[in-house]
């Protein structure tokens, strides 16, 4: 009798992943530090300071951020607002997506072009929507996005808090990616099991950014909704001493694979003191800096490395607080972003993209891109660091000869590697012939995702099989949107004309 659960299990092992077809696979692992010289400043890298003559490049780039919350509404999970703008989104199986005791794990967004939800690429877009969000509202509200954006970071954050019901317990992925990778359908017609996985030893890395996530949340919310805001606040409080209680990295896996812990921990500690004022928080951010050398510089800055960002924010704290603690980070910045600068140490494509790697390349440009509108806002390096941004964002809009964003820009991408918007109306059958293998554009469109983009010689082609140049994906968009929220907000406070 014991033996029969066992025998069905490996039946269902056997069903599940002998198939004849993977719709995707692991990227390979990217170096963690950078090992090249360090570029100095130079500032007449650039002739022009600022004056870029936003007519003559033609891209609107209000429409752009537009599209890309529309996106990000897009992918959200579970219980979707049937009255949305994104008319093919229905309330799908997530919706009944539970914990191992039966704790709703709803709502949160679907990772790409697939139905799994990575709380930690997940918790990284959310805290860089945050950050945009803070620095550059004005780029939100002139758009008509403020208040969806925040309902956006509130319906991520709903769920991270459902994520950590208890003090020692966080949930921090729901679906099983061997199993969807294998399956291609819309999440209104999920017919899998939907696994959850919860932190039993280590998880630090995943912990800290869903801390600093929260952080985020109750920053925007405290001037909105003081008690949502109080209600996040204390979820990232908890969730920061449940990661100094569990450190290391979370369980092993092939997609999203961490290699350290430590840079989250110490981002959630800077974003809890910019939330609360608590010296103990910036204490602990400024003792894990030295203690375990983030001063290194990163390969690239995306969900798995917070290093510059983390340098790049520490350095806004103490402007006031310590003048040469806030020197020392933003040189350690620098050291990053002056090797991003044309004739600096990242490769350029003929045409133009800063191509650090060829899988999503223009998630790596629109990263660091992102951080240099930032840093241009504090005041660091503003000429040359504006001028990065802008050209990265305008490549991605279009500079190359077409848009990577779709329905966005002339020549858009039409085939981008998502089940959801690929598969015909919801009332057909969503099959491979009608869907993947479908020879013609996605059956719905949706509107403001970037693909991943060119390889490093420009080379690029509209196919949605090629999941490497043609997925899109929630921190893509990431460092895409708060890249076009700060040229558009350079634009309206007159820095860019």
């Amino acid at each position: 009798m014991s033996r029969l659960p066992l025998a069905l299990s490996l039946v269902y092992f056997l069903a599940v992943y002998v198939r004849s077809e993977v719709y995707e696979q692991p990227p390979p692992n990217l170096p963690l530090d950078d090992p090249s010289p360090d570029v100095p400043d130079n500032d007449d890298v650039y002739e022009v300071d600022g004056g870029i003559d936003k007519r003559s490049t033609g891209y609107d780039y209000r429409d752009a951020l537009i599209a890309s919350v529309e996106f990000f509404e897009a992918q959200r999970s579970g219980p979707v607002p049937e009255d949305g703008r994104v008319q093919w989104r229905k309330p799908d199986i997530a919706q009944f997506d539970t914990g191992a005791n039966g704790e709703d794990l709803s709502g949160g967004m679907y990772d790409a072009g697939d139905h799994i939800k990575f709380n930690l690429p997940m918790a990284w877009t959310t805290t860089m929507m945050a950050w945009s969000y803070i620095e550059f509202e004005d780029a939100y509200i002139d758009a008509g996005e403020d208040k969806s954006t925040r309902d956006l970071l509130k319906w991520n954050c709903d769920y991270f808090i459902k994520c950590h019901p208890s003090a020692d317990v966080f949930y921090h992925q729901v679906g099983d990616p061997g199993v969807d990778h294998s399956q291609w359908n819309r999440p209104e017609n999920i017919s899998s099991t939907r696994p959850s996985y919860q932190i039993e030893d280590s998880g630090a890395d995943v912990a800290g950014e869903t801390a600093a996530a929260l952080a985020g949340c109750a920053k925007v919310f405290e001037h909105f909704d003081t008690n949502y805001a109080s209600e996040c606040e204390d979820k990232a409080k908890s969730l920061f001493m449940f990661a100094l209680n569990h450190p290391g990295l979370y369980p092993p896996t092939i997609y999203y694979k961490s290699n350290g812990a430590w840079d989250e921990v110490a981002w959630a500690a800077i974003w809890l003191y910019w939330l609360t004022g608590d010296e103990w928080y910036r204490q602990e951010a400024v003792n894990l800096y030295d203690s375990k050398n983030l001063n290194r510089k990163s390969y690239v800055y995306g969900w798995n490395d917070k290093r510059e960002g983390l340098k790049l924010l520490m350095g806004y704290i103490h402007k006031d607080i310590n003048k040469n603690l806030k020197k020392k980070y933003w040189r350690h910045f620098k050291s990053y972003m002056n090797g991003w600068l044309p004739g600096g140490t990242v490769t350029y494509t003929p045409k133009g993209l800063a191509c650090r790697d060829a899988w999503g390349s223009l998630r790596w440009a629109g990263n660091s891109a992102a951080l240099a509108v930032i840093a241009s806002h504090y005041g660091i390096r503003a000429p040359a660091y504006r001028n990065f941004a802008k050209s990265q964002l305008d490549y991605i809009l279009g500079s190359s000869g077409h848009s990577y964003v779709v329905g966005v820009g002339e020549n858009p991408p039409t085939r981008p590697h998502h089940r959801g918007s690929s598969c015909p109306v919801i009332t057909e059958t969503c099959t491979n012939s009608n869907s993947f293998n479908y020879d013609g554009p996605n059956h719905h469109l949706l509107r403001g995702a970037m693909v991943g983009g060119p390889n490093c010689s420009d080379d690029w082609d509209d196919n949605r099989k090629d999941y490497v140049k043609n997925e899109v994906a929630c921190d893509y968009n990431a460092g895409f949107q708060t890249l076009v929220a700060g040229v558009q907000s350079l634009i309206l406070r007159g820095i860019l004309v």
